[in-house]
């Protein structure tokens, strides 16, 4: 119940107090470390469970395999599909398409689509994950036949976070053709609305084909208020092919809606830049100063 509520410091209280814990316990209370954003504790409290030979249930298998996909953990997610192959585990839906997910978001596609082929059932979800996988590995031209595939299929349908997939996988490999006939088949074949989300993907991909006026006219007729994502993606289209005026207005549109966000601030001091404005570079750092703005650090994941 805490853990659910994201009490975390109420829910291992608890846990600390059960004298007797089950698979089901260590299960709880990893899972609420793992869905709360407390992913190295989830992942420390299963290290853990395994030294005292607890066996985790299938639950828990799954959530260890989604913290391993948010680290891009391969070895540690290869380790838990070879537990899973050696304890005779079935490969359901939930359990199949957390290791389709691990391996595509690890970079593994290869083996996310020997994965995705052994499963017996497969549901939306992970079609998904796959389709996802190959979009952000580049391989837009995979995500694209897997997505006809999935329609000719006819035992799944396509819903909101599909199309997404795929069309992330158009805008990133100027698959422009088809990602307008995906955006437009949406609506009027399924009945799906596009979110913003789709939109600020039409806007990529535009963008990325140069095509600035029609990703500018995509946000213009589109019937909700455009984010700080869309003016990104229109921005980052503009580095490119727009004018040096329309970048500083779209920097300026960013910095209004997210002012205390570095992104906006960043994206002027580059369009500076490219036109050699170097005072201009200065003042925009001085007011990220002034404001105790500072740029995020990269960090890595790896560990030893």
């Amino acid at each position: 119940m805490y853990g659910d509520c994201g009490a975390l410091q109420d829910a291992l209280q608890i846990f600390d107090q059960i004298h007797l814990r089950s698979n089901a316990s260590w299960g709880a209370m990893i899972d609420a470390c793992v869905e709360h954003g407390k992913v190295f504790d989830g992942l420390k409290l299963f290290r853990k469970m395994r030294s005292l030979s607890v066996e985790p249930s299938n639950a828990t298998l799954v959530s260890i395999l989604s913290a391993y996909a948010e680290q891009g953990d391969l070895v540690s997610g290869r380790a838990v599909h070879g537990h899973i192959v050696l304890s005779g585990l079935e490969l359901n839906v939930t359990l199949g398409t957390s290791l389709v997910d691990m391996y595509s978001k690890s970079g593994a596609t290869e083996i996310a689509m020997e994965v995705f082929s052994a499963m017996p059932v497969r549901t939306v979800a992970s079609w998904n994950c796959l389709i996802h996988g190959m979009a952000i590995n580049g391989h837009g031209a995979r995500a694209k036949c897997l997505f006809e595939e999935m329609l000719h299929d006819g035992g799944v349908c396509p819903n909101e976070v599909t199309f997404l997939g795929i069309l992330n996988a158009c805008s990133h490999t100027g698959l422009l053709e088809d990602g307008v006939e995906y955006f437009s088949l949406m609506s009027k074949a399924y009945g799906i609305m596009p979110n913003i989300k789709h939109y600020g993907c039409m806007v990529a991909l535009y963008g990325r084909a140069g095509r600035v006026e029609e990703a500018i006219e995509i946000i213009r007729t589109m019937p909700m208020k455009p984010d700080i994502g869309i003016w990104g993606a229109l921005l980052g289209a503009c580095r490119t092919h727009g004018s040096k005026e329309l970048r500083e207005l779209l920097a300026a549109q960013i910095m209004k809606i997210a002012p205390y966000d570095t992104c906006g601030y960043l994206l002027l001091s580059d369009a500076y830049a490219l036109d050699r404005r170097w005072d201009d570079v200065v003042d925009v750092r001085k007011v990220m100063r002034e404001m105790v703005i500072r740029k995020m650090p990269g960090f890595s994941s790896i560990c030893s």
